[in-house]
């Protein structure tokens, strides 16, 4: 729901540009002020079931989700802590995202 909310706020930002002539720092801090609270927490409760979400895979999965988000390490870097290849990092990388994928598909077709 959030999403949808920042989607409709910058369309809207954009038309008022194109009718108006905001400069595009002024559009920046707009939307800059724009994150209230309620954005905070939505953003805290996605990343919350993101992090259960995750719970529910491998820990060689779980692990190089977390080296990737939480830690910010490219592929090669992610390969050297795990001793693997940078292209090993990125098609497993991809696999966990792909199986979270499927466990909120599953979680939303049981009424989750």
């Amino acid at each position: 729901m959030c999403q949808i909310a920042k989607h409709l706020w910058y369309k809207e930002l954009k038309k008022n540009r194109k009718n108006e002539s905001i400069s595009l720092e002024g559009l920046t801090e707009e939307i800059q002020a724009f994150e209230t609270t309620e954005d905070i927490v939505c953003n805290n409760e996605d990343k919350l079931k993101l992090f259960k979400d995750m719970q529910k895979l491998d820990e060689k999965s779980r692990e190089l989700i977390y080296l990737r988000m939480v830690g910010n390490l490219d592929f090669s870097e992610i390969g050297e802590v795990l001793g693997k290849t940078a292209n090993w990092a990125r098609v497993n990388f991809y696999r966990a995202k792909q199986k979270i994928r499927e466990v909120n598909e599953s979680g939303k077709e049981n009424g989750m």
